[in-house]
């Protein structure tokens, strides 16, 4: 069995948890406090962490030889994401320049085609956010 993890801040907890090893943990996943998608969840929900930290925590990932997956889970933006596509693919272009993800979770079905498009060799996931159980709801994201 192998764990995917939500990282919450807590460096050393990371670090104690991948050491174990016990636990098979391949991929940890987790975002920055604000960004241009968001994340899914209400903000105060989400742990505040300073940039240096995510930064870190992904090094921290990949040095013990798990991926890191960051999450754009928001499912809608009132079609700003559509209005705003350019600045999506900015601010997603230096986020993959400051951060090493080697995955990326996406709730929308346009911003993860914005994204195929224009980082087709990025990984992606669908968020369990969008309730994909059908085969209609695949295609949207297939498309």
């Amino acid at each position: 069995m192998a764990l995917s993890i939500p990282y919450n801040g807590d460096l050393e907890l990371l670090r104690k948890l991948i050491e174990a090893d016990k636990y098979s943990i391949k991929t940890v996943y987790g975002k920055r406090y604000q960004d241009v998608i968001g994340g899914g969840r209400a903000r105060y929900d989400v742990a505040d962490y300073a940039e240096d930290n995510l930064k870190e925590a992904i090094n921290l990932t990949h040095k013990l030889g798990a991926e890191f997956n960051y999450l754009f889970n928001a499912p809608c933006s009132a079609n700003a994401e559509k209005e705003n596509a350019d600045l999506i693919i900015y601010e997603v272009r230096k986020l993959l320049e400051d951060y090493p993800v080697d995955m990326i979770t996406v709730a929308n079905p346009f911003v993860l085609k914005l994204l195929k498009e224009n980082f087709p060799k990025m990984k992606y996931s669908v968020s369990v956010i969008s309730k994909v159980d059908c085969l209609e709801k695949i295609n949207e994201y297939i498309q």
